[in-house]
């Protein structure tokens, strides 16, 4: 009952001046008839005004003892409280009696003073009390704010002092922040907030802000909180095994992939890094039973870790990382040269953007001339200046890039590259839909066949590239023919004499057929699994078939809303665009301008498709986080502190919600400053 209720049942208590009180009977032996008849009089209500009069139980109510009970020994539950008073005959005794309760006493005096505030005659006490609350805690609040926002640095910050944190809380001073100055000035050494508990009591806070935020955003998707997962182990500078953990949704429409977490291990196992992964999403709030699609880099102990994961979540596909596979694919092409550029100091090999593999090979095409100059100056060492073992490495080095199979394989190399590029470049984008990964593979790998039907006519080009860099390296007009062995054991001698025809023979044409084989063996497991559900897109309806439904319904039953009705809205999906001229192509376009909610099962199967991963190498960019935040410097950081640190490195789109994180270090570290109002 709130305060107008209670307010009411006061200003009520009486019953209005028509009312006629009904009359009760009691035993009385002087009269004839042996009873009386007594009434409720209103002088007695108008007397005892803590009294409220019930026209249904025809008795009355003590108003203070039932809105303001106190608790005490002597209270006994009875008549006035629990039961009405309807004794007319010892009315007057029965009051006096109860007036001298001490219970009695302390609730009249709180409906008296709670009438009188309601009246508008005194201030509530509570009132001022958290009037007065809310100034410290707004001042408290304001204080904090200003430590938390040091935490996250500036990027833009060209401080040379070690310590950023107490750096930007003296440049914060400086540039005018007073609550922050007049709090760091004039309170004691422990209240500072600034110690190393208090900054990772505050990133912890961060930290559990940022996991909340994207948890919010996957569990309130349109179709459903069914996301995938994206793991992937590196170790960090202490040489300590950290998991990093990425979450696939969509958003908007959009497929989104955002780091949630980083998980030490003690154990790289598939038993143990799968036990780690269930546990950090468990930890931040996600259910594994609706993952429905896990990414990894395809490594031994990664499988074993997929195996056990479908054990929870059966339904979790196992996607393995496609730029891993096209980069497994380039290791293999680029073997021949693989020691040569690792030496080389032309372009490093990037771990997590393998883009920078075909970079390498044009910087080192581009720079050759002079590379050949630098070692020829070393090798023959007129200034005496370098040593031995200088001098000998570059004699190996010279020999080993003027030769004739070398500058092939390296023109090939590049030639090929360029058709990988491009492709390794979408591969590795977050937002990368399932569908135009594999259009995109399947375009490279029927480009490399055409290239194979006409191999000789595209190989002239590659050809001339190799010419003109062995006119670099001292040869002539052609690339010489390295010398036959008199005796082959394993393979016959290539016949031709026309350069051109053997390296043709010898170099192109293998290196080609290896290459499509690669992209065949890695790249087959991507028309099955998830792709049978691309069918269902405006593009691809015509490769539909009665058994291709059925094989798309026994995949994805478990997780349409209306399974019975599954067959009866492909028909009317069919319909539907038909007649349609422009038919959308892509997942996130059809997701986006068609009305959706009319096609749930459909609409569940789209999404699912835009849920699962086609790479891990987002994966890899949060690793380059991890070694951004943990440095030699830092290599001591707990763990909490070091995620809190990555989270806000790599998710600096995510704006932090100063109040909320205030809230939930409040909750969680309470201190002697108060952030929160107790009395609110």
């Amino acid at each position: 009952m709130d305060d107008s209720e209670k307010f009411q049942l006061v200003k009520t208590r009486i019953p209005p001046t028509s009312f006629n009180f009904p009359a009760r009977e009691f035993k009385d032996n002087r009269r004839a008839g042996g009873v009386t008849k007594r009434t409720c009089q209103r002088d007695w209500l108008d007397k005892y005004d803590f009294l409220s009069y019930s026209a249904q139980e025809d008795g009355v109510y003590c108003l203070p003892c039932i809105l303001f009970p106190v608790q005490s020994q002597n209270r006994r539950a009875g008549m006035l409280i629990d039961l009405p008073f309807t004794n007319w005959r010892k009315f007057n005794e029965q009051m006096t009696t109860h007036m001298q309760q001490q219970y009695h006493r302390s609730s009249d005096a709180k409906l008296h003073a709670f009438v009188d505030l309601m009246n508008g005659q005194q201030t509530r006490i509570n009132h001022t009390l958290s009037t007065e609350m809310d100034k410290r805690v707004q001042d408290n609040r304001l204080f904090l704010s200003s430590v938390i926002k040091c935490h996250r640095d500036d990027p833009s910050s060209e401080t040379l002092n070690k310590d950023n944190f107490l750096a930007l809380l003296k440049f914060r001073q400086e540039a005018g922040d007073g609550p922050l100055k007049n709090d760091l000035d004039s309170c004691s050494q422990n209240a500072k907030y600034i110690s190393e508990t208090s900054q990772n009591d505050l990133l912890d806070c961060i930290k559990e802000y940022i996991q909340s935020t994207i948890v919010h955003d996957v569990l309130n998707q349109e179709w459903g909180p069914y996301y995938a997962v994206i793991a992937d182990e590196v170790a960090d500078v202490s040489n300590y095994e950290q998991l990093g953990v990425r979450i696939r949704y969509v958003k908007d429409g959009i497929p989104v992939e955002r780091l949630i977490d980083f998980v030490g291990c003690d154990s790289i196992t598939g038993e143990a890094v799968c036990t780690n992964l269930l546990t950090s999403l468990r930890k931040v709030g996600l259910d594994p039973k609706l993952c429905r699609a896990q990414g990894y880099d395809g490594a031994g102990r990664v499988d074993g870790c997929a195996a056990n994961f479908c054990k929870e979540s059966p339904r979790a596909k196992y996607f393995h990382c496609a730029s891993h596979q096209l980069n497994l694919i380039n290791q293999e092409r680029l073997a021949a040269e693989q020691e040569l550029l690792a030496k080389k100091k032309i372009k490093l090999m990037c771990e997590t953007r393998w883009v920078d593999r075909h970079t390498s090979l044009e910087d080192f095409h581009n720079l050759y001339e002079a590379l050949l100059h630098c070692l020829n100056v070393i090798s023959e060492n007129a200034d005496s200046v370098w040593d031995a073992k200088a001098i000998v490495e570059a004699n190996e080095l010279l020999r080993a890039v003027t030769s004739a199979n070398f500058i092939a394989a390296l023109q090939c190399n590049r030639y090929f590259s360029g058709f990988t590029k491009s492709l390794s470049t979408l591969l590795q984008g977050s937002s990368q839909d399932v569908l135009t990964a594999y259009e995109e593979v399947k375009l490279v790998k029927d480009t490399l066949r055409d290239i194979r039907c006409e191999a000789e006519a595209e190989f002239k080009e590659v050809y001339e590239s190799m010419v003109e860099m062995g006119k670099l390296a001292g040869f002539d007009d052609d690339l010489p023919i390295p010398r036959r062995c008199g005796r082959q054991t394993t393979r016959n001698n290539n016949p031709s004499d026309n350069p051109m025809e053997y390296w043709r023979c010898t170099v192109f044409v293998p290196f080609l057929d290896s290459l499509i084989s690669e992209f065949d063996s890695r790249f087959s497991v991507m028309s099955s699994a998830a792709i049978l559900g691309l069918k269902l897109l405006p593009s691809n309806l015509h490769m539909m078939s009665d058994e291709s439904e059925k094989e798309i319904f026994r995949s994805y039953k478990d997780d349409l809303p209306s399974g019975s009705t599954f067959r009866q809205e492909v028909k009317l999906w069919h319909t539907k665009w038909s007649s349609s001229v422009e038919k959308p192509s892509s997942l996130p376009e059809i997701l986006r301008i068609t009305n959706m909610k009319c096609y749930p099962n459909i609409s569940m199967i789209l999404h699912l498709l835009s849920v699962m991963p086609v790479t891990s190498a987002s994966e890899k960019r949060a690793n380059s986080g991890l070694k951004a935040v943990k440095t030699l410097l830092g290599s001591t950081m707990g763990q909490e502190r070091f995620v809190a640190l990555v989270l806000m490195y790599v998710h600096k789109d995510i704006h932090l919600d100063i109040n909320k994180i205030i809230d939930i270090f409040a909750q969680k570290h309470p201190r002697r400053l108060t952030f929160v109002n107790p009395l609110s």
